[in-house]
């Protein structure tokens, strides 16, 4: 009776573990997010706009110039890394995928922001 008991407190357990680990990645971080907002302008940096995204996981499509440059998915890091070096100094990175953190040196020495 008590193996009995213990199997189902473990079942218990592993089911609750399971379901919070569930609400923390697909309902929580969408819970405050205001769809209505997703691709306004919220900031701008050396004349280029920062659009809000919602969460981190949100997907909002492709961003292609009209030239075809693909800039990446439309508000993720990376295509406002894209899109930074896109407007601001016309050059296209010659690797279409990857990450934010991939286009930083950190050989490169940083200088003060008002002398760029």
């Amino acid at each position: 009776m008590l193996l009995k008991y213990k199997k189902s407190l473990l079942l218990l357990l592993v089911l609750f573990v399971v379901g919070c680990f569930s609400f923390y990645q697909l309902v929580y971080p969408n819970l405050f997010v205001d769809k209505n907002k997703i691709g306004q302008v919220i900031d701008q940096f050396n004349g280029v706009n920062v659009y809000y995204n919602g969460s981190t996981g949100n997907v909002s499509g492709r961003n292609v110039t009209q030239d075809g440059y693909n800039l990446c998915q439309k508000y993720q890091c990376v295509e406002f890394i894209k899109r930074y070096y896109y407007e601001r100094f016309n050059h296209k990175m010659p690797d279409s995928y990857g990450h934010a953190k991939d286009f930083f040196d950190s050989s490169i020495a940083r200088t003060n922001q008002s002398q760029t």
